[in-house]
């Protein structure tokens, strides 16, 4: 079955281990807003813990939500006074949705604001769904030329960048990377915990990152 205009289908945790498709409620962007028909979503470690153990930290599963916040669509609908998106848009969709009004927020820092909603943090609902309204500014477009699947790592990706920044990571240097850490992709690694080089890339070209796995036990001594 396709969804109405008034229901859309969404992945809902209702607690701990209990996953259920169900038919749910499809609202409409309202001023400043725009709605996004989900094409491709990325499973962030929180989802996994609500999934797994119905928490994490204190966002606790105490009623049915929908899990999800890494994701990249088509602009489907937008509200009244949006300009910086159109219908037919592909973008990607920023889940920490500040109040845009406190210090924080006013300073460039809105990733520290205390009102911050942010989708899957339960009870706020996230992407797990065919369709999700983000305010205009948080829509962010990726050309065509990318694969949805990618756009759909943007969040995590900009995670990473900013730990870079803060850390002051130049490029050429070589870093030691956590394989337990990796996203998107999984390799035929052992058990055992090992030491990688990874070759800093330019972020404003195509990234490539070497990834060399060296001997079990062995030390990364430069």
């Amino acid at each position: 079955m396709m969804h109405t205009n008034t229901t859309m289908q969404a992945a809902v945790l209702h607690r701990a281990g209990d996953f259920r498709m169900e038919w749910v409620p499809r609202k409409e962007p309202a001023n400043g807003e725009v709605e996004i028909r989900i094409l491709c979503n990325g499973i962030c470690g929180s989802d996994v813990h609500f999934y797994r153990e119905g928490r994490l930290g204190p966002f606790v599963v105490d009623r049915p939500y929908i899990p999800g916040h890494e994701c990249s669509g088509i602009v489907s609908s937008v509200g009244s006074g949006v300009t910086t998106v159109r219908e037919g848009d592909r973008v990607v969709a920023e889940p920490g949705i500040p109040c845009r009004h406190c210090h924080h927020c006013l300073s460039g820092r809105y990733n520290l604001c205390t009102e911050v909603r942010f989708l899957s943090a339960p009870p706020i609902d996230g992407t797990l769904a065919e369709y999700v309204i983000v305010p205009d500014l948080w829509a962010h477009p990726f050309p065509d030329s990318l694969e949805a699947e990618v756009a759909a790592l943007a969040e995590p990706f900009a995670v990473g960048l900013h730990a870079i920044r803060r850390g002051g990571v130049q490029l050429g240097q070589k870093v030691a990377v956590d394989a337990k850490q990796l996203i998107s992709h999984r390799y035929p690694f052992s058990k055992t915990p090992e030491a990688f080089a990874m070759v800093a890339a330019n972020p404003q070209t195509v990234i490539k990152t070497l990834i060399l796995q060296l001997e079990q036990h062995k030390r990364v001594t430069e």
